[in-house]
């Protein structure tokens, strides 16, 4: 799913006002990982705009179905790495990807 329909996906369960921001903070992340190359941009993307709905209860993190829900087979292995990273981002110790999305949601 690329990142216009997964944010019409959820405008269904937020309202327009929650989804920009979120949105908006994921466009930021994305800055931020221009800075930092070895971050998969995409990924930091992704885990930004998703990591509030998990905390929300929207995604439920302990199903990996819910979040694998969200790619296509052809993007399986990304939706593996979305899946990890919003793992991490729920510990005090993320790194990477994962912390960039934890800073904007703590």
């Amino acid at each position: 799913m690329n990142f216009e329909m997964l944010k019409h996906y959820f405008t269904a369960s937020l309202d327009s006002e929650k989804m920009n921001e979120y949105w908006r903070n994921a466009q930021t992340a994305s800055e931020l990982a221009d800075t930092y190359p070895h971050l998969n941009k995409e990924l930091v993307i992704y885990c930004t705009f998703l990591l509030p709905l998990v905390k929300q209860g929207i995604i439920n993190i302990h199903n990996p179905r819910d979040v694998m829900d969200l790619f296509t087979e052809a993007n399986w292995e990304q939706g593996l790495q979305v899946y990890h990273a919003l793992i991490h981002s729920q510990g005090a110790f993320a790194t990477g990807e994962a912390r960039v999305a934890q800073h904007f949601w703590q």
